[in-house]
Parts: C-alpha cells; sequence; structure tokens
C-alpha cells in the first residue's frame, strides 16, 4: 500500500506561509476542539466511513463502544503511572487515537493533536459510569477517554471509551510486556494513509468489477432478513454471546474456517429464504493491523443445488473471498450505483474475524522490568458494546479451539426466538462441515435436520443475553 502521506497533511506551520484557506481551516479546526492552533500535529481529509459512523453516533448512539479491564488485585502507584505511560506511548505511535474529527464546511476533517491522554482518575466506577450514561462523542470532541478507577472493595479498573479493536489488545500487550523495546518499534500504518490509499484506488477498475461480477444476474435484491421497508433508523438494542468448542478432527477440510464459516451462514440463509439464490453481506474486517474503521460491506452470491458438492460450495465463496481483495471497499457504491435494491446493507450483516482476535477473552500480562507483576482481564460484564445501524450482525471470532459468536439485532426488527433459531441452525451446519459430514448440500441440510442443537463432539453455551442496552449500568453508546 503506497501513499504519500505527507501530501495530504495540513500542518499548522505550513499553513502559516500558505494559502489563506489553509490558515482558515486550522483556525476553524482549532475553535472547534476548543485547543491552542499550535496542539495540532496535522488535519487529513477523513474517511466517509467515519463520516458515516460519527453520524449515527450523534443521531442514535452508535459505533463507540466501553471496554472495562480489570487489575488482579488493587493497583500500587507505581502500576497505576505505568499503564498511564503505556497508553501515552500507545497513542504517539498511533495517530488515530489523538484525533479528533471536524466539519467544516460540509468536509470532515481528521485533526491529529499534540496531547497527552485525557485521564479520569478521581471517582469510584459506580459514580464515574453515572457520570458518563449521557456523554457521547460529537464533532471536535475526543474520541477516546481513559479512566483508572477502584470500587468499594478495593478493586481498581482501567477504562477505555471510544474505539476497540484487536490490534490494540495486542499493543497494550507488547507495551506491558517491554515498553522500552515498543517504543522503538517502527510506527505501524498509520489510518491516514489508508484513506489516502482509497482516495488513489483506481476507481474505474473496482467499479468494473463488481458490476462485471452481477451483470449476469436478472435481479439483486437483498433480502435477508426480510425487514421489509425501513421506517425508521435502525439500532442494535439487543445481544448475545455463545460459545462453540470444537475438538480437531482428522477428517476436517484442509480450508480455512473462515471459508466454512461463510459456508454454513449461506446454508442457514438459504434455509431459511426457501430460495436457491442466495446473497447475504459479508463485513471485511479490513486490514487488522491499522487502527481505525477500514471494514467493508461485500456481498456474497450463491446459487444453490442440492446437488452441490460440499467442497464445490467451500470453492465458490473461498474464490469471491479472495478475489475481491483490494476492491471490498467499493462493493456498496459500484451495485447502489446500479440501481439495485441494497436496503438491507443496512439490516443484516456476517462478519468472521481472524484467530486471536477474541476481545471477550482477552488478558493483559503486565511484567516489563520497571513496572511490577500485574494482570489485567477483560470485564464483559462491566463493558458496553458499540450498537450499531445494522438490523442483524453475526460476529463470528476465531480462536484455538473455539469460536465466539456474538450476535446483536434490533429487537424492534427480529425477535429473539428467530435470532435463537438462525444461530442453532448455523452452529449445527458448521459443526457438520468441520467434522467432514454430508458430501453434498442436500445431505448436510438432511444431517442438519436431524442432529440440530446435538451437533457430535461440540459444546454451545449462552454465556450473555442482553435484551436491551439500556439494562446495564455504563457507559452509554
Amino acid at each position: 500500500m503506497d501513499t504519500d502521506q505527507e501530501s495530504t497533511c495540513l500542518k499548522p506551520e505550513a499553513a502559516e506561509t500558505g494559502l489563506m484557506s489553509n490558515q482558515k481551516t486550522i483556525s476553524a479546526c482549532a475553535k472547534a476542539c476548543n485547543i491552542d492552533p499550535r496542539l495540532i500535529e496535522c488535519i487529513y481529509p477523513a474517511h466517509p466511513e467515519q463520516e458515516h459512523r460519527m453520524n449515527h453516533h450523534i443521531h442514535n448512539g452508535t459505533y463507540f463502544e466501553q471496554m472495562v479491564l480489570q487489575f488482579d488485585h488493587m493497583a500500587s502507584v507505581q502500576q497505576q503511572k505505568f499503564l498511564i505511560k503505556v497508553i501515552d506511548t500507545i497513542r504517539i505511535k498511533n495517530y488515530i487515537l489523538r484525533t479528533r474529527l471536524v466539519k467544516r464546511e460540509n468536509t470532515v476533517y481528521e485533526v491529529v493533536l499534540k496531547e497527552r491522554s485525557p485521564w479520569t482518575t478521581e471517582d469510584y466506577l459506580k459514580g464515574y459510569f453515572r457520570k458518563n450514561i449521557n456523554v457521547r462523542m460529537g464533532y471536535g470532541s475526543e474520541l477516546c477517554r481513559y479512566a483508572l478507577l477502584g470500587d468499594e472493595h478495593g478493586e481498581t479498573f482501567f477504562i477505555w471509551t471510544g474505539m476497540t479493536s484487536r490490534s490494540i489488545f495486542d499493543d497494550l500487550q507488547q507495551a506491558c510486556s517491554d515498553l522500552r523495546s515498543f517504543s522503538n518499534m517502527n510506527l505501524r500504518m498509520q489510518y491516514s494513509e489508508y484513506v489516502a490509499w482509497t482516495r488513489s484506488c483506481n476507481l474505474a477498475s473496482a467499479l468494473h468489477f463488481w458490476r462485471s461480477r452481477y451483470s449476469f444476474f436478472k435481479q439483486l435484491d437483498f433480502e435477508f432478513p426480510n425487514f421489509g421497508p425501513p421506517k425508521f433508523s435502525t439500532m442494535s438494542d439487543a445481544q448475545a454471546l455463545h460459545t462453540l468448542h470444537f475438538p480437531m478432527q482428522e477428517n476436517r477440510p484442509n480450508i480455512s474456517l473462515s471459508v466454512i464459516g461463510h459456508a454454513a451462514w449461506a446454508l442457514t440463509v438459504y434455509e431459511e429464504c426457501g430460495s436457491s439464490d442466495v446473497d447475504f453481506i459479508s463485513m471485511s474486517p479490513g486490514i487488522e493491523r491499522i487502527m481505525g474503521p477500514v471494514s467493508a460491506r461485500v456481498p456474497i452470491r450463491i446459487t444453490f443445488d442440492k446437488d452441490m458438492t460440499t467442497g464445490g460450495l467451500l470453492k465458490i465463496i473461498g474464490y469471491q473471498l479472495l478475489s475481491m481483495v483490494g476492491v471490498e471497499h467499493y462493493a456498496v457504491r459500484a451495485l447502489r450505483g446500479q440501481g439495485f435494491n441494497w436496503k438491507s446493507v443496512t439490516q443484516g450483516v456476517f462478519q468472521w474475524h481472524p484467530l486471536r482476535s477474541d476481545v471477550f477473552n482477552k488478558m493483559i500480562v503486565c511484567h516489563d522490568k520497571d513496572a511490577a507483576l500485574a494482570t489485567l482481564r477483560f470485564r464483559q460484564d462491566l463493558s458496553t458494546p458499540a450498537n450499531h445501524d445494522y438490523g442483524l450482525m453475526v460476529d463470528i471470532w476465531e480462536e484455538d479451539g473455539y469460536i465466539s459468536i456474538n450476535t446483536s439485532w434490533n429487537s424492534q426488527l427480529l425477535e429473539w426466538r428467530k435470532v435463537d433459531h438462525l444461530i442453532k441452525r448455523f452452529t449445527t451446519l458448521f459443526t457438520l462441515i468441520v467434522n467432514g459430514h454430508g458430501e453434498t448440500v442436500g445431505e448436510l441440510i438432511g444431517h442438519c435436520n436431524g442432529v440440530e442443537g446435538e451437533a457430535t463432539g461440540f459444546t454451545t453455551s449462552l454465556s450473555t443475553l442482553r435484551h436491551s442496552s439500556t439494562e446495564f449500568e455504563g457507559f452509554s453508546n
């Protein structure tokens, strides 16, 4: 990914001798952020996905979350100071964590600041939650906030409000292991470089790819789940988390679990829709090593036949996922431009996260020589997940020997019984494919009808069910 990052950067020192319009942009961004212009490090054009998520967050409370990690004992002053130093270092190495969004004259900018981490330390856990229950991000405000707090039992908690991703946990673990070595590491690719790359891509080629792929279909009508015409702004307000454990089988197909998962979901959609022509939206996780919203919505489309072999189905899905690399970010734009019905882009989405990215089972071990040994465990019961603007999202987090299935949905559009049915069908079909049962699609469905909920060698547990995000005392998204 080659980009000229500096060419898109507007710096205050350059604006002093540059165009009057640049000077006005610097002043306007500083005013919107309520800061001294000298604290601005650089200004970049924002990505449309950033503007989309911010607007939804402002109007509906979506896309931002609160992550809570608990120390295994009361943290000492030394350990707290070390963690603050760790976060400051991570922010220095990741511009997106020091970024605020500013909207000026219908253009959204990323404003990177030279500032220390905004911390809250003089409060207790419950008091912090109560005070922040209705606080939202906005244009010009901090997009990440941090707190080190205690509770009435003498426990210590680290709270990160804003954007959470696998990369943040990776950086936390590396920095807590050896902060000096982490500080000397080269900068990872920055989000502004990703934005510049998307702007430099050959749009004509990307549009041609998507239009050619679907030109032979007479109708492209994404209708899963079929919620009907949206009558209000969609926002998830219910969540369920399942864990599916599975042993490693000798006859398991020599193919990635991501492809198997997509095949199992495609079969679930096939049975639900009762149509041989099946399509659903997959959310590409994007480039895992870049912090920031880099995901893309892509259509997976299959024409089923009961005589289709399981191997053939896996090859079709694997080819589709591989061939769209590099152009996935243009799918919505290309197909919507052809007049296709994409209303369920905001309704049903499937997403598979790569191996060892399960945030619900993360644990950070601090063993840097300058800090006392400590362990921070993710507290899912205290954390508040990010709401989203999809009617249904099935998030799969892959780990060694199990997958976590995090399903979130809008309870006004979809009943829990329907969600439960879909997940049971998915897990059973996933089990059958991994175990090598069913040579054809018809055999797989036949086996599924006979063993649903009794998948051999697998255990499924429902660990969390949230019928409404307002039931939980925590940060309101």
